[in-house]
């Protein structure tokens, strides 16, 4: 108790990261009063008990005798937690930042940086075949045998746990291996010819040597985790070769077998992009089954890939998309009977094409056309309106007034591809065309998700800190790289600052736009502005450390916090490991 009658608060959060490194957790201790009479009251706090254990305060009636049950994080008032608050200190929020021609330029660009790792999928080949597997059919799942067998290994030592509670051992990974190949003679020769270990390259064996990665150039140290920190998918760290295809990251030229014509598929549902072709569950928490260290991303139906390799139970398919390579539950994939085909079910004009604006919208369910019913769509989810010409006056048994209609994916019995026609309520979030990319739209996206839960590497059909805000920007059409240390890379106006004071750092916050990108080592955060001498950002967070008394308490949960009163386990605050400002919409050098 303080002696204004004030709680002191205090809290703490771990950003695991992870793929090729050790986890480092981070944390954050802060401290919040409980508001005076002028102040919202929030209902529970989380507070140290005598023994180290968390306790819950009571819910505490607000001064005009209203309760409320939603705790905030300290120095956030309920005005705060609402997109208006912040866009009325912008002096013109409704400005066009970049427009359509810009970003599409922007989008060229960032593609075609190698360290952002994004792949054009106009531009995949027919028959995309390097030497060595015109000689050899099975290089390709050779190579993706090491890639798991590499990945695996990091996990062994007892600090990780599957679904029963047993620590991950060789075991586990071995029947995970087993099932990278359909033929028993070639999964026998590439487990005797790779003697890939932990830390090598996922290459080795195929002329890459030990060490170099896919995308060796990215800069970091092997086990030096360049998210280490923030909860983003394994895969977004040292070894960035992960989820790439065969040592040929930016583009998905490599990876047919010799022979077999490529196979382009559309994503049917939301399903996960996985480091192996298992269900199981890897968990750096024993009982969490909500973080999953074999998670690497996710897919949005619509999505476009482009299938490598099949797992030898038949249920997984190693796929190409534009952010991410890795094996996808072959149920959530339709097979399009061409490339013509497959175009046409994603590369939509901009005329045609309709975004989804809010986290999720839970379309009605109908017995009439169950191929619809009840489908989940996500935030930057872009499917292709259908034009009243091409239906009468109705779909399937509905009129359709007041409703957007789009083309939905559908997987037939056959694995193929087909669509049907859906109706969307125009009270959804939804957008015909992509939104102008202006400060008040930025944050009402940003907004619409506060206390969402976070998801690693986009389970459970959530964000984590990097697919948060490239979801929102998705939604104006701007494209950015999947990870962290990718989105660092793009070619953007952007400020490098590692050796700044603190106070050189808020002096360049002072001057930035609403919708900036801070990020500090495994972590990336949308900026909101200044109030009272500190400097808010909303960020997709995954736990949080005491360092006092060294409890953590995992946050999961999309939040408004401030830089001055957030604490890493080095002492540190968020402010002082800032290392870095962007603005993702215009192009430019680090300043």
């Amino acid at each position: 108790m303080r002696k204004d009658g004030g709680l002191k608060l205090v809290m703490t959060e771990e950003m695991a990261s992870g793929s090729y490194a050790a986890h480092v957790t981070d944390e954050m201790a802060f401290t919040a009063s409980m508001p005076h009479a002028d102040e919202e009251m929030t209902a529970a706090a989380f507070m140290p008990h005598a023994d180290g254990e968390m306790t819950a305060v009571p819910f505490m009636p607000h001064a005009d005798g209203e309760m409320t049950a939603v705790p905030f994080m300290p120095h956030v008032m309920r005005e705060m937690t609402s997109a208006e608050y912040w866009i009325s200190k912008v002096r013109d929020p409704d400005r066009v930042l970049a427009d359509e021609g810009q970003i599409k330029a922007l989008n060229k660009e960032i593609v075609g940086v190698p360290g952002c790792h994004l792949r054009d999928m106009l531009q995949v080949a027919e028959h995309p075949l390097s030497g060595e597997q015109e000689a050899d059919p099975s290089a390709f799942q050779k190579y993706l045998f090491a890639e798991v067998r590499s990945y695996l290994s990091q996990f062994f030592g007892g600090d990780n746990f599957v679904a029963s509670g047993d620590p991950f051992t060789e075991n586990e990974a071995a029947e995970i291996l087993r099932n990278v190949f359909v033929d028993e003679t070639s999964r026998e020769s590439a487990n005797a010819g790779v003697g890939t270990s932990a830390g090598d390259s996922a290459n080795a064996g195929s002329g890459t040597p030990a060490g170099e990665s896919a995308n060796a150039g990215v800069g970091t140290p092997a086990g030096d985790s360049a998210n280490a920190g923030d909860g983003t998918p394994a895969g977004d760290c040292a070894n960035a070769g992960v989820g790439t295809s065969a040592g040929d990251s930016a583009n998905a030229g490599v990876g047919t077998p010799a022979g077999r014509a490529t196979l382009y598929g559309i994503c049917t549902k939301m399903t996960d992009i996985r480091m192996g072709p298992t269900d199981l569950i890897v968990t750096d928490s024993l009982g969490d089954l909500d973080f999953d260290q074999l998670q690497l991303d996710s897919l949005k139906i619509n999505d476009p890939v482009v299938i490598r390799a099949e797992s030898a139970d038949g249920r997984y398919i190693y796929c190409d998309a534009a952010a991410m390579s890795g094996w996808v539950r072959k149920e959530d994939i339709a097979v399009c009977r061409d490339r013509e085909e497959w175009l046409d079910a994603w590369n939509i004009p901009d005329a045609d094409v309709v975004v989804v604006t809010q986290g999720k919208i839970l379309l009605d369910e109908s017995h009439v056309n169950p191929e619809s019913s009840g489908r989940v769509l996500t935030m930057g989810c872009m499917l292709r309106r259908v034009r009243p010409e091409a239906y009468d006056t109705s779909v399937t048994n509905r009129a359709s007034f007041y409703n957007y209609a789009v083309y939905l994916p559908v997987r037939k019995g056959d694995g193929s591809y087909a669509r049907t026609i859906a109706l969307i309520p125009m009270h959804s979030g939804v957008s015909a065309g992509f939104l102008p990319l202006t400060v008040r739209n930025i944050l009402t996206l940003a907004f619409l998700r506060i206390g969402d839960a976070y998801g690693w590497g986009g389970m459970l059909s959530t964000p984590d800190c990097s697919a948060y805000v490239r979801e929102i920007y998705q939604c104006f059409g701007l494209v950015l790289p999947r990870n962290t240390i990718w989105q660092v890379e793009m070619p953007v106006r952007k400020w490098r600052m590692d050796s700044w004071s603190n106070e050189k750092k808020q002096k360049l916050l002072d001057t930035l736009q609403p919708g900036a990108l801070l990020l500090f080592k495994g972590h990336i955060m949308l900026y909101l502005g200044e109030n009272g001498g500190r400097h808010y950002i909303v960020n997709a967070l995954s736990s949080m450390m005491d360092p006092q008394t060294g409890s953590k308490v995992r946050v999961r949960s999309i939040v408004i916090n401030t830089f001055e009163d957030s604490y890493r386990t080095s002492g540190k605050r968020w402010l002082e490991d800032l290392n870095t400002a962007m603005v993702p919409y215009v192009a430019g050098e680090t300043m």
